[in-house]
């Protein structure tokens, strides 16, 4: 495994900016991987887990980088476990979608 240096992934989703940084970025076997860790008491749950390896995986995809759902892994520090996912669902992008809408409606107001 070699590490590589870090990069800042920018997409716009519904007229909000979306970021990504990986906490580490490695190459394993000729694949480069998107690692992200969680560093929280309170572990997340599963399904947050897996919706940000999904947005993650969009923002990369979206900046023309050219890797796998399952490069983006999710890595919790309390417990050890490792989300992956082979495929993005369409429902997650919807939701996305949905909560920028109505954080850019409701920003000029905060």
């Amino acid at each position: 495994m070699t590490l590589t240096a870090v990069t800042t992934y920018e997409a716009e989703l519904a007229g909000l900016d979306v970021r990504f940084r990986p906490d580490m970025r490695v190459v394993e076997g000729g694949r480069t991987k998107y690692l992200i860790y969680g560093f929280r008491i309170v572990e997340p749950t599963m399904e947050v887990a897996r919706t940000t390896v999904e947005l993650a995986y969009h923002v990369l995809g979206a900046n023309g980088v050219q890797c796998l759902p399952r490069d983006v892994e999710f890595i919790s520090l309390r417990s050890g476990q490792v989300v992956r996912t082979d495929r993005v669902r369409a429902a997650t992008l919807t939701r996305a979608r949905h909560c920028a809408r109505a954080i850019v409606r409701a920003w000029p107001d905060v």
